[in-house]
């Protein structure tokens, strides 16, 4: 018997989750470290916020770790009388931490206004640093009240502050606030628990994290490297050292050479950005070694990503402010063949061209390597090489989605890694739901991944990339036949655990766990496919093993597959794509499909009960599935990427029904899992919840397109009607209304032949 721990009469228009089949960018359950982004003059601004307390963040940071988020709003045109205003217009802090300097300047005639009593008030779940709601104070002669520290909730969510005066205009301004993380890396596809990191740091590169007390530690040994750090560069090891360049939060600069912090040259000016090895950016646009104290290129508008050979030669990509290209080929103190650090022109690159880790990428999408040859087309991003791996490979995210990467420059199509997902390095993938995924094989290597860092390749030639991990606590959701709605504790389910699907997760140490009654299902799971109940009424969940076999979920016991190879991959129901592109159902062996590049998600439609899947075939043609029957989709065109049902998204972004060739929506960006209610009042309908192009929200709803209410920037997707929002409420766009607060991951809904709906989701924890 599941014991509920509390239920809430809701007549629901159905709010389900399910894990999103079709990532894109890292925006709200992470934040995203876009591996083109490049670092640009004359815009330097600092990476991390001033010295601060424990736990504390200052006005003005820019801290890129999962944060609270204040936001002032204009006040409105007064008459006359004084006016009050935030300091800033945002602040940020991640859940159980603290926003310090937080001011409200109060202003009459356009100049500052003395001896105002203003009152700042917080909306329920915030509090002051003295536990109270509300504080007043008077304002000095500059016109400002500097208010007590703001305690974040651990769960996060929406509020507001509230700044009121005698006689004033006041002003509101909103609170965000997202999940805590913990540390983490992976080294070589292997995730690892840091060591001596506090909550919520942020990831640099290698093993290293900066803390919100800006010491930077070393995650793998819990070792602190160097304190009061503002921003820091690329590590990189040269074959007998490594070294880290940084900026100290009083704008001078420094490095650390292995565990020995040294001073720069005189060549660095204070203020410079630090990019990686001993290189810095200074503010006038010249790249300077704070070591050997030489300046090797001036007149830089934006740098890519620093990396390092074989042979122990470093490489930078430029874009210089007269509009052309160069790159430096860098000598160590350990190079081979490179006599001196050389700045070379590169005249080949067109311009308006951005300098990335790989290269150049032009504004058409062709990635260009130093002498101007094309190594692919139709990228949009691009990741960090890994270029002293055997084979070298570097991971793209092409314009349409899809990903794939280059090795030894010989491009090949990604395994099992979602449409939208970020490149990282080797062949590596972060999926929009933070699942780390190698696309040589399809190997899920990390869960729940708020925001990655840099790429180091230590002295054993394994890459090394620190994470931010979401601190999550497994919960169950329920909605019975009535519309009435009840949360659990998931039984027998560690801190940190996976939302799957149904009542399911996966546990760090790899077991399938059913959350409402404790039991393992399973062992050494790797990844899973989409839960899916046939008309039959049998549910089945198709898994993968960690060794690369294959079984399934039947009715909640674990069934081995007939006839499916291993490392195949799981789809929907018993299903499994194999590595030749036949789709197998494992429950009996039956070869469904042939040639299959790519498939959607199973859904299952009223009033026959009929089971239907998109498939991608090899050689570019789209097709779907229809109890088993293979149908030419009408009206898509090749190459499409299947979506969910009958429906596949082309690649200028509409969303055609293969079944009727109805164009439904257009600019489509990514899309969450198709849903069909079942429970009183709102029996049929189905939704198909999306985000476009342009960062708005639509659903299809019954295979009409409508926007969707209330659901703010920076959301995802989730499941029906349903969207997670970056505060975490989860969100139902039908109607507008938050169903529930405090989530920071979530799985796949699942319908009981009761006719009740059951999620499994993270929860953000409940106390600091």
């Amino acid at each position: 018997m599941v014991m509920a721990l509390r239920a809430r009469v809701d007549r629901k228009k159905n709010l389900m989750s399910g894990r999103p089949a079709t990532p894109d960018d890292l925006t709200v359950l992470f934040e995203r470290i876009d591996p083109v982004t490049e670092t640009t003059l004359p815009e330097v601004s600092p990476a991390t916020p001033t010295s601060v307390s424990r736990r504390t963040v200052l006005i003005g940071s820019a801290f890129a770790v999962p944060a609270i988020t204040l936001t002032a709003a204009t006040p409105a045109l007064a008459v006359s009388g004084p006016t009050l205003a935030f300091n800033q217009p945002s602040y940020t802090a991640p859940g159980c931490s603290t926003i310090s300097g937080v001011k409200i300047t109060a202003q009459e005639a356009g100049a500052p206004k003395a001896g105002i009593a203003v009152t700042a008030s917080l909306s329920t779940g915030y509090t002051f640093s003295d536990g109270s709601s509300s504080t007043t104070s008077t304002t000095g002669a500059d016109g400002t009240v500097t208010l007590l520290a703001i305690n974040v909730p651990s769960v996060g969510g929406s509020g507001t502050i509230t700044a009121t005066a005698s006689g004033a205009t006041s002003t509101t301004s909103t609170l965000t606030g997202t999940a805590p993380t913990f540390a983490a890396y992976l080294r070589s596809g292997t995730r690892t628990a840091g060591s001596g990191v506090p909550a919520n740091a942020k990831p640099l590169s290698g093993g290293l994290f900066l803390t919100r007390d800006k010491d930077v530690i070393d995650a793998v040994t819990g070792k602190t490297l160097v304190k009061s750090v503002d921003a820091a560069g690329t590590l990189l090891r040269d074959g007998t050292d490594t070294w880290l360049a940084t900026r100290y939060t009083d704008g001078t600069t420094g490095l650390v050479r292995n565990t020995t912090q040294l001073p720069t040259t005189g060549n660095v000016d204070p203020g410079s950005t630090p990019i990686g090895y001993t290189v810095f950016l200074s503010p006038d646009g010249r790249l300077v070694d704070g070591f050997a104290n030489k300046q090797y290129a001036t007149g830089i508008r934006s740098v890519g990503t620093i990396t390092i050979d074989a042979a122990h030669v470093w490489w930078l990509a430029l874009a210089k402010t007269d509009g052309t290209f160069s790159y430096i080929q860098g000598k160590t103190q350990n190079s081979t063949g490179v006599a001196n650090t050389t700045e070379i022109p590169c005249p080949a690159i067109p311009a308006g061209s951005t300098p990335t880790a790989a290269g150049f990428l032009t504004t058409d999408g062709r990635l260009l390597d130093r002498t101007g040859n094309v190594l692919a087309t139709n990228v949009a991003k691009v990741g960090t090489p890994f270029v002293t791996g055997s084979p070298a490979r570097t991971p793209l995210q092409k314009t349409d989605g899809t990903a794939t990467y280059l090795e030894n420059n010989t491009e090949k199509t990604a395994v099992d890694v979602p449409y939208g997902s970020t490149p990282l390095t080797d062949a590596v993938f972060l999926t929009v739901d933070g699942l780390v995924i190698d696309g040589t094989t399809g190997k899920l290597i990390a869960t729940d991944v708020a925001t990655p860092g840099g790429v180091f390749v230590d002295g054993n030639n394994q890459w090394v990339i620190p994470l931010s991990v979401r601190t999550t606590t497994p919960t169950l959701f329920r909605v019975d036949q009535y519309g009435y709605t009840y949360d659990y504790a998931a039984k027998n389910t560690p801190a940190g655990s996976t939302a799957v699907a149904y009542s399911y997760f996966r546990t760090p140490d790899n077991k399938l766990v059913d959350g409402q009654t404790g039991t393992v299902l399973a062992n050494d799971i790797d990844t899973w496919g989409w839960i899916f109940t046939d008309a039959k009424k049998d549910y089945a969940l198709p898994l993968r093993k960690t060794d690369g076999t294959t079984s399934f979920i039947l009715n909640g016991t674990e069934t081995a597959t007939v006839g499916v190879p291993a490392n195949s991959r799981p789809i929907g129901n018993s299903s499994f794509l194999t590595a030749d592109g036949r789709l197998i159902r494992g429950k009996d062996g039956t070869i469904e499909a042939t040639g299959v590049k790519a498939v959607g998600q199973i859904f299952l439609m009223l009033p026959n009960f009929t089971a239907l899947v998109p498939l991608l075939k090899t050689d570019g043609s789209c097709v779907y599935l229809e109890d088993g029957v293979e149908k030419a989709a009408q009206g898509v065109p090749n190459g499409s990427q299947p979506v969910a049902s009958t429906y596949f998204r082309t690649t200028d972004g509409r969303l055609i029904d293969g079944a009727t060739a109805t164009v439904t929506a257009t600019n489509v960006d990514i899309w969450g899992q198709i849903w069909l209610e079942q429970y009183l009042g709102n029996q049929g309908n189905w939704d198909l919840p999306l985000r476009k192009t342009d960062g708005s929200f639509t659903l299809v709803r019954n295979a009409s397109e409508i926007a969707a209410q209330n659901v703010p920037a920076g959301s995802i997707p989730a499941t029906a009607a349903g969207f997670l929002a970056p505060n975490g409420d989860f969100l139902n766009g039908f109607g507008g209304t938050v169903e529930r607060t405090g989530i920071a991951t979530f799985g796949q809904t699942f319908l009981t032949s009761g006719n009740e709906a059951w999620r499994a989701y993270g929860a953000r924890p409940q106390t600091c």
